[in-house]
């Protein structure tokens, strides 16, 4: 053996310093636990630490990152279905895959039928038509007793758009008596948004119902239906006790603007009567042209002293002058202004 002389050392604790900085330490190695040490080991694992022992103050452990996107054929559609080409948007809606198990998968789809693009609409409209209608109906109630405004706010929009055939889903909640108030008044909105012509009778009979929410939400869909089959109605309607129908009646027979419809507001006006009806029926006048309000207005003049003072008003409003209270003047007014005009004669060369 050779003898390591304290000489030896100097020269050589240079290189053996540099060693000892460069490499690591071996780990120390493990000692077997004695039986004591191996059950409190055991101990510690079988007993979850008190949210009293944990240091709060320790810093949190690094999370594993998130893995990247699946890059399926959904997630494609859905980031096309938000691009800004128009284009991208409309091949994501012919491309939208139906799973009539799955009702969220119709949002995107809803989505879209508030695009701006109407080829993107028109894509989305055609995708939803093949959608199963047991899927479409769901969804709908669901939507409409949430709360997310965002999601009502879409699918209002849409309910045009629904296809016909999910019409008789709601006409049948509509007519179920057992179904829950909510339902039935949901069903009645959307049959009127969906202008679902064939609801006409149900909605008419269940505007007569004690059910006064009820009722009143089927007024609101016979007018969004715009049918002139309900023009008896509004006139039944104008002499109704609740307030709130009156006037809806007078927007209705508004908005139908028929010969017809004038003709029912005429016979209201012109004779005495249900003085607050035949106000209400005044007011749908004034959206008829001049030559379908000034004829009744005048006639008022001359049958119904109750309401002369309101036809006066109107009349004018329409001329700009006052002719006075009696018919005579106004007719003639009426007739100048009606009366077409010759052409001015031009001077031959």
């Amino acid at each position: 053996m050779h003898r390591v002389t304290v000489a030896t050392l100097l020269v050589m604790s240079p290189l053996l310093f540099a060693v000892s900085t460069a490499a690591p330490k071996a780990p120390a190695p493990l000692k077997p636990p004695s039986h004591a040490s191996g059950q409190m080991e055991k101990d510690s694992f079988s007993e979850a630490p008190s949210p009293e022992k944990v240091d709060s103050t320790a810093p949190d452990k690094a999370l594993p990152m998130p893995p990247p996107p699946h890059k399926s054929a959904a997630w494609v559609l859905e980031q096309m279905s938000r691009a800004d080409n128009p284009e991208f948007r409309r091949r994501a809606s012919e491309a939208w895959p139906l799973d009539p198990d799955a009702l969220e998968t119709l949002e995107p789809l809803i989505r879209q039928l508030s695009d701006p693009s109407a080829q993107v609409r028109s894509a989305a409209e055609l995708r939803l038509a093949e959608y199963p209608v047991p899927t479409l109906f769901a969804y709908v109630m669901r939507t409409f007793t949430s709360l997310d405004t965002q999601k009502t706010a879409w699918l209002e929009v849409a309910l045009p758009s629904l296809p016909a055939a999910a019409g008789t889903y709601f006409l049948e909640t509509l007519n179920t008596e057992i179904e829950l108030p909510l339902h039935r008044r949901i069903a009645a909105y959307v049959l009127g948004r969906m202008q679902y012509r064939a609801a006409l009778p149900t909605l008419t009979r269940h505007v007569w119902s004690t059910d006064m929410e009820l009722a009143g939400t089927c007024v609101e869909a016979l007018r969004s239906l715009h049918d002139p089959q309900s023009l008896d109605l509004w006139i039944q309607l104008l002499q109704h006790d609740n307030v709130y129908f009156r006037p809806i009646a007078v927007q209705a027979l508004a908005a139908l603007r028929s010969p017809a419809a004038l003709e029912k507001i005429r016979q209201l006006v012109i004779h005495p009567g249900n003085t607050a009806a035949q106000l209400s029926a005044l007011s749908a006048v004034e959206s008829y042209p001049p030559e379908g309000q000034l004829p009744i207005l005048i006639e008022i003049l001359e049958k119904n002293p109750e309401l002369a003072p309101q036809a006066h008003r109107m009349l004018r409003k329409q001329a700009g002058m006052d002719l006075g209270t009696q018919a005579g003047p106004w007719r003639q007014w009426m007739n100048t202004l009606l009366t077409p005009q010759p052409p001015p004669l031009v001077p031959s060369e």
